[in-house]
């Protein structure tokens, strides 16, 4: 047998290969060497001339004395690789030697300055070329000679190598390929040999191997009988099929598990054992055309009594040494009690995913249940503080305080929401660019007043080495700062410390909110980051709060893949840091914007309608519209709401999602299947704050969602993104 790329050939590759590789590196090392010695050498011819000529050259020119200044140009072009030499002052040459060329060569020049009396009076300069072309052409000569005598030699060595491996390895390894190929059970008792001296080598070590291997299989030969006991107690199912897809042997599992007698399947065809509605491969037993294996096929056995038993099943066509098909072996496994496993797993799989979803639904509805109230709650209020003349000072404070209150309700509201839609795996991380620096002072300024009322020594610090524009979530990263500056101002006393800072470490933002407060003892410091969990949990406990807000700092960290730790030491204060990973921005500038609206005068002739069916609600949202110049259109539900639009064409359509008869979806997507309102704005105002509804929502075509408790500063932007307005 011939090898189209034999072992030698191979070996022979690889030499050359190997040796060109070293040769190149060899010789790039040596050129750079020659060639670095080359270039010092001319820094050294340069650095001669500043030191020795350069002054005489300085004199014959300022006594004008041109033979001499001549005589000294033409010793300099004597140098190694001089070009041209030239002494000139500004456009005049005064002297020069040689030919001036402008490729490849170094070019350098040096100021003749005359010392008179001690004052250095600027004559002329001097012009030096050399030429590199000498030393790339050395260059070029000794790569030859490398290349020339590095081939000669790789040849000489690599044909001496195929010789010796010809000679040593090769024709014995054809011998030994040779017997193997032949190795049938009448020749298993002929003693391989070669034919070479005897020695202790390792083709010595393969040949008493290979005769060592014949004589153990000689030994270890087996009966028979032997080969029927191991296959007639394998737990799987053993089938041997004849060519004409008739049974011609089963083992004992089989026969055990199908309930058959061997004689009543022995000769019977295969279709005996499949499920008779089956319309598969194994059914129509086509494996005889097919060469290879089949492997891990799931199906269905039959049993006597017509029980169907799950198998996993594999086959392997049986052919003689001249290729001709003498039937296949087929192995089952009986996987009935996996396959019930599995079905109870999803079973179970299901009903945990309807409760997760019921639960989302429990959430949902918890949201605009409470919401529901607040919005008007704090509607209300905030509708009076806006236009307080003609209240008492002591009705004014009364609404703050309502106004307040209802704020720190919602607060808690919108942590116990946060924090369960954590948990349940519905919140995700939205990315967007903006200005750390900024984040850090709205979050500071919102807790000033809170600060000066107890008179507390509030500061904040943004480290210079912060780059301007980062990429994350800013609402979480705002969110969990929030928390724990809100956290170290109620636990910190008047006259006492609190600070945030943001800082750059490595790859990571570094947030730290430290106070001089109360502090928390050892003990509690492992379960403070626990939902509902303070430092103090008795009835009698000074500061007020649920508990949620450390639990919702750490989860919302953890889900922007950061660390949040803590230091405490009781009476002294604690210092909590915040580590996140920093995302870079493209932003190198903050985006050009409209200027915030300051005043809105909307056209009060446009028409808007309101899908609204709690009265509260109604009540407080015509209010705000009524300020603005607005006389609002209501429809107490969806299905109302509709015909109510096609009375009245309005400009915008308010839409709530939570209503009887037909609810806010759905009138949405049946208004944008009408010709007349297909380009109409809708906007949905609602207690529901999920972000799978906001996503439900501008799949069908709204264009702004809002959260109840609605606010005037929140509903004029989006007021004036769709509606005229007189001037602005």
């Amino acid at each position: 047998m011939k090898y189209s790329f034999s072992i030698v050939k191979r070996l022979i590759l690889y030499i050359l290969i190997f040796s060109s590789l070293i040769t190149l590196g060899t010789s790039v090392l040596q050129l750079y060497w020659d060639y670095s010695s080359d270039m010092d050498e001319i820094e050294d011819q340069l650095q001669q001339i500043e030191a020795s000529t350069l002054k005489s050259l300085t004199n014959s020119l300022w006594d004008l004395y041109t033979p001499q200044l001549q005589l000294q140009l033409n010793s300099l072009l004597q140098m190694k690789d001089m070009q041209y030499v030239e002494v000139r002052k500004d456009d005049r040459i005064y002297a020069s030697a040689g030919v001036f060329k402008t490729n490849n060569m170094i070019l350098t020049t040096f100021p003749m300055e005359f010392d008179r009396e001690g004052q250095k009076i600027l004559i002329g300069e001097l012009l030096v070329v050399i030429s590199k072309e000498a030393v790339y052409q050395r260059l070029y000569d000794k790569v030859l000679v490398i290349l020339f005598s590095n081939f000669i030699k790789t040849l000489l060595v690599s044909g001496f190598i195929f010789f010796l491996f010809q000679f040593l390895l090769t024709r014995h390894l054809t011998r030994i390929a040779q017997h193997l190929r032949n190795f049938f059970p009448e020749q298993m008792a002929a003693i391989l040999t070669l034919n070479r001296r005897e020695r202790d080598d390792e083709l010595q070590q393969i040949v008493v191997a290979i005769n060592e291997m014949k004589s153990n299989l000689i030994q270890s030969y087996v009966s028979k009988e032997y080969v029927e006991n191991i296959l007639q107690s394998m737990a799987d199912l053993l089938i041997v099929i004849h060519p004409d897809t008739t049974i011609q042997k089963v083992n004992t599992t089989t026969l055990e598990l199908l309930g058959y007698a061997e004689s009543e399947l022995l000769g019977s065809p295969i279709r005996i054992v499949f499920e008779k509605e089956t319309n598969s491969e194994e059914a129509n037993f086509r494996w005889f055309d097919q060469p290879g294996k089949l492997q891990n096929l799931e199906t269905t056995f039959l049993t006597k009594t017509g029980k169907k038993i799950d198998v996993l099943f594999s086959s392997s066509v049986m052919k003689s040494r001249d290729g001709k098909v003498e039937g296949i072996v087929c192995l089952a496994s009986d996987i009935s009690q996996q396959k019930e496993t599995e079905r109870l797993l999803q079973q179970e799989k299901e009903t945990a995913e309807l409760a997760s979803r019921a639960k989302t639904q429990f959430l949902a509805n918890m949201s605009h249940e409470i919401r529901t109230p607040m919005n008007a709650i704090l509607g209300f209020s905030n509708l009076l503080l806006l236009q307080p003349e003609g209240l008492p000072d002591k009705s004014i404070r009364y609404l703050h305080n309502i106004e307040l209150s209802g704020q720190r309700l919602l607060e808690t509201i919108n942590n116990i929401l946060d924090l369960t839609k954590i948990e349940s795996g519905k919140v995700s991380v939205h990315e967007e660019d903006f200005e750390i620096s900024v984040l850090i002072q709205e979050v500071y300024q919102m807790n000033i007043a809170h600060a000066e009322e107890k008179k507390i020594q509030y500061h904040s610090y943004i480290s210079p080495q912060l780059p301007q524009f980062i990429r994350g979530d800013r609402e979480k990263i705002g969110q969990i700062l929030i928390n724990l500056l809100a956290n170290a101002l109620k636990y910190t006393s008047e006259e006492k410390f609190v600070s945030i800072r943001a800082d750059l470490e490595g790859t990571e933002l570094v947030f730290s909110i430290i106070d001089t407060g109360i502090g928390i003892p050892q003990e509690k410091q492992e379960i403070i980051f626990d939902s509902f969990e303070q430092v103090d949990n008795t009835v009698t406990r000074q500061y007020e709060g649920t508990g949620l807000g450390l639990a919702l700092v750490k989860r919302l960290t953890e889900l922007l893949e950061g660390t949040v730790l803590l230091e405490s030491t009781l009476g002294e204060g604690s210092h909590f840091t915040v580590r996140l990973p920093l995302h870079p921005s493209p932003l190198t500038s903050k985006p050009t914007q409209d200027e915030p609206l300051q005043k809105y005068q909307f056209d009060p002739t446009q028409v808007i309608l309101m899908m609204e069916d709690n009265l509260m609600n109604q009540t407080v949202t015509k209010a705000m519209f009524e300020k603005l110049g607005f006389t609002l259109q209501i429809a107490n539900n969806g299905k109302e709401g509709i015909e109510k639009a096609k009375a009245v064409h309005p400009d915008l359509i308010l839409m709530d999602v939570h209503m009887p008869e037909m609810d806010g979806f759905e009138a949405s997507v049946l208004l944008r299947q009408m010709p007349e309102f297909q380009k109409t704005p809708i906007v949905i105002i609602s207690a529901d704050a999920f972000n799978e509804q906001k996503q439900r929502a501008f799949e069908i075509g709204i264009f702004d969602y809002l959260t109840k408790p609605l606010k005037i500063d929140a509903l004029l932007p989006v007021l004036g993104k769709y509606l005229r307005q007189q001037h602005q």
